[in-house]
Order: C-alpha cells, then sequence, then structure tokens
C-alpha cells in the first residue's frame, strides 16, 4: 500500500500583528471529516457467494485560520477524491482529459456506470468492484499541516490498484 502524505506550508496562516511583526496570532484549526459511502445491493452469484460494489471516501475539512488558504485546502483534498473516484473505472487518459466531477455524488454515479457498462459487457463476472479512499490529518502546527490520502481500488482483475 502506497500512502502519499501531503503537507501543507501554512506559513500564511498566521496572522501577523503590523506593529509588531515577530508576535502571530494563530487562528485554531478544527478538523472535521468528509464522509460518502454507497453500496450497491447485495447479489448472490452463480457459485453462492454474496457480492456487491462499494464506495467508500472519507477526507479531512478543516476550518479556522486564515479562510482563504483553508479554502484552497479543502478543494483541493474535494478534488483529489472526486477526481479519484470518478477516474477509478476509466482508462488513466481517460480521466486526465476530463474535467473533475462537480461533487463526489456525480463522481460515484460514474463509477457505478462504469461497473454497469463492464456488466453489460462481461455478464458472466461475477466480481463486483469497490473504490476505497481515505485520508486525515497527520500533523498540524501553525505553518505546517500534514495531510494524508489514499486509494485502493479494485475493477476486475487479478488484484486491486493502490495509490
Amino acid at each position: 500500500l502506497f500512502v502519499a502524505p501531503i503537507f501543507l506550508f501554512l506559513g500564511f496562516l498566521s496572522c501577523q500583528n503590523k506593529e509588531n511583526p515577530q508576535t502571530t496570532q494563530t487562528a485554531e484549526l478544527k478538523v472535521d471529516s468528509v464522509v460518502y459511502k454507497y453500496e450497491t445491493p447485495q447479489v448472490i452469484t452463480p457459485n453462492g457467494d454474496t457480492t456487491s460494489t462499494t464506495l467508500y471516501v472519507k477526507y479531512p475539512k478543516l476550518s479556522g485560520g486564515n479562510e482563504q488558504a483553508i479554502a484552497k485546502i479543502n478543494a483541493f483534498m474535494e478534488d483529489l477524491a472526486k477526481r479519484g473516484l470518478a477516474g477509478a473505472g476509466m482508462y488513466e487518459e481517460d480521466s486526465i482529459k476530463k474535467p473533475a466531477p462537480a461533487s463526489l455524488e456525480e463522481a460515484g454515479k460514474t463509477f457505478l456506470k462504469a461497473y454497469e457498462d463492464f456488466k453489460k459487457e462481461m455478464p458472466e463476472s461475477d466480481m463486483g468492484w469497490y473504490f476505497d479512499g481515505g485520508g486525515d490529518t497527520t500533523y498540524i502546527s501553525p505553518k505546517i499541516i500534514g495531510i494524508f490520502y489514499t486509494e485502493s481500488v479494485f475493477t476486475g482483475g487479478a488484484h486491486g490498484n493502490y495509490n
């Protein structure tokens, strides 16, 4: 499993006192989570196994500090999750050319549509797909926030993909 840490320099999140530039006041940063999950109804395969297609995404959403900087970080994390989920069912060159979906729900629909298209082409396949994307903060200081985000995807084949 490959984990890609994201370290964001947040020196600009501190509010400097203009009269005394060495004094800083840092707005308290708060961390919440955005969670999106969906599971198709379970299906019993001809072999008697139970399968479904599942989507799960969780990533941090920050508040406090410099609103403009926090908005950019939150938009980056949301875009990362949406692109990963929407691109999971496509060939990489297709996902790179397309803009990010407008919402996680739209990204989820893209993933599920890719699964439905796959099932039309290969109805004998009895494997469900999954997308599991997750992230959180690893470190918070007045100048640096460490965030990680990982993805695990299975869209058929011998093994899943991990980013």
